[in-house]
Order: structure tokens, then sequence, then C-alpha cells
């Protein structure tokens, strides 16, 4: 097996409200422009795969002209034209997603086409070759940017303190075994829910949450925590309006009987029990059941009012 890149790409949107970005947010696609990007950084934002660079003609002729680029996933050629004469497909994959404003690409594996895409994209505002226009202005407004870590003088107390809480959340992801690390998978997924993490193994998703705990950890915090508490709190109502139960061992739906997930005797308390139903909801296998429960839920909420 070849030795991961943990080179990843922390990519940040950037506030706008004038239209002509490209943004296209997934609830409002068939609408005019102007209303698609009315809201600023909502939770899910999609972006086209499809972008330009400034590229010579030919090897010192001091001519250039703008040509298109396409991120396609498990793909490292990032020239539309090229992709499309070796027969390259379009595929629900490429799909380039925003999650809480923030989207990381690791420069590792199907996804070193779209980390190359990403680095030399016309409206990213950290790449010094975007096309200019006669002018010598961006030819394009900026609509993301790459993110490093930063502190500035005043604050950095703050942002040690965060970036403690921070790694203090992601090292409870890891375990040492014998040789090396164990790396705790659907507990990681679960953290990876609260942003677009590009990764194929748990090794490379860890390392890019903590590249972008490192970055943001103020925002890392914050989103982290939110989904585990609004988690939290629609369980203990779910159980005050009766639409699941714990009968035992099982945490049950009560309208029909069916058993959400079965503990051993480790979840010794109804505590543990939801605990640990929290955070299967979270978990990648539990993004299905936690659709279900939410819906239950709400038709619960909507029967009572």
């Amino acid at each position: 097996m070849s030795t991961p890149n943990f080179d990843v790409l922390i990519l940040e949107l950037i506030p706008f409200s004038q239209s002509g970005s490209g943004f296209v947010r997934e609830d409002t696609a068939n609408l005019p422009e102007d209303q698609q990007i009315t809201i600023m950084h909502p939770k899910n934002r999609v972006i086209m795969n499809t972008s330009i660079i400034r590229q010579e003609t030919e090897k010192g002729s001091g001519v250039f002209i703008n040509v298109e680029t396409r991120a396609l996933y498990n793909q490292q050629e990032i020239i539309k034209n090229k992709q499309d004469e070796a027969k390259m497909t379009p595929s629900l994959r490429d799909k380039i997603v925003f999650k809480n404003g923030f989207r990381t690409v690791p420069n590792d594996g199907a996804f070193v086409g779209e980390y190359n895409w990403a680095k030399n994209h016309a409206q990213n505002e950290s790449n010094p070759n975007r096309p200019l226009t006669a002018d010598g202005n961006p030819l394009l407004q900026p609509v993301f940017r790459e993110v490093r870590a930063k502190a500035k003088a005043h604050d950095k107390n703050i942002y040690d303190f965060q970036l403690a809480q921070a790694m203090g959340i992601l090292y409870k992801l890891v375990k040492e075994k014998a040789g090396g690390y164990e790396y705790q998978e659907d507990e990681i997924d679960a953290v990876c829910q609260n942003f677009e993490v590009q990764a194929d193994s748990p090794e490379q998703k860890w390392r890019s949450l903590v590249e972008l705990a490192k970055a943001e950890p103020g925002v890392f915090l914050k989103a982290a925590k939110t989904i585990e508490q609004t988690v939290t709190i629609e369980i203990k109502h779910a159980l005050q309006l009766n639409v699941i139960a714990i009968d035992g061992l099982v945490v049950k739906y009560t309208d029909d009987n069916s058993a959400i997930k079965t503990y051993s005797n480790v979840q010794n308390t109804d505590d543990k029990k939801l605990t640990a139903l929290g955070k299967f909801y979270q978990s990648a296998e539990g993004k299905e059941a936690y659709e279900l429960f939410k819906a239950k839920l709400e038709a619960a909420k909507v029967a009572v009012a």
C-alpha cells in the first residue's frame, strides 16, 4: 500500500452579495441567479465543477489564452478538452459542495485532480495566477480562498485555547495500539458530517480534520458541538413525545415497535444507550436512519401542535 499524501487543501467560501459567481444552491437550481445567491453561507453550497486557467499557446510564445478546466472524481487530468478526448465522463461524485462554508481536498488518491483544479481555479482568491482582464484586474470575482493556520498576536491565547479543545475532540477519535494507531472510522465520519471532507481513508479524513482545526479552531468547535447538541436535544424530545422508547437493550420506535439499535450490557444505563444512539445518528452509517428519525419526530410535533 502506498503512503498517503497528507497535503490537504482547506477551502473557505468568501461572503458575497453580487451575481455572476457561479454558485448554485441545490434548492434553487432553476431560479434566476440573483435568487440563487441571496443567502450568505447556507449550510450546503454547491459551485460549478468547471473553471478556467491562463495558458500559453506554445511554450515561449508569450501568447496566452484562457482554457476551460473541470474537476472529475478519480481523474488527474483537469483540462476539459483533454478529458473529452480521453472520453472521461462526469458523474455525481464530481459535485463541489461546501458545508458550513468549508471544503477539504487532499492531494491524494481520487482527489488529486480536484486538488490541482482548486489550486488553479480562476476564482480562488489565493491563486497568484488567476486570469486577468486587459486592465490587469482579476477576470472573475473570487468565491473561495485557501485557509492556513493563523493567529494574530492579540488573540493568540484564544486561538491556542480553541485549538487545544478542537484537538481534544480529534484525539478521542484515535486509539493507540501495538505498533501504531487505530482510527475510529464511524466516529471520524460523524465529525466529517459537519464539513465537506474529501478523503478515501480514515487516516486521510482525520488528517483533513486536523488541518481544518488548525486553520479555524473556532469554526471547527462551533460546528462539531452544534450538531452533537442538536441530536441530543432531538432524542430527548423524541422520548418526551413517545416517538422512541427504551425496552431493555433495545431502543425502538413506538409506532411500529421496530428496533432502531440493540445494545450490549456495556450500555447499561438509559443515558449510555441514548448517547450511543446519538453517535450512531451522527455517523455515515446512521445517516438514513437519522432522516427517518427526524421525519417521525416532526410528525409527532405536528400531531401535538
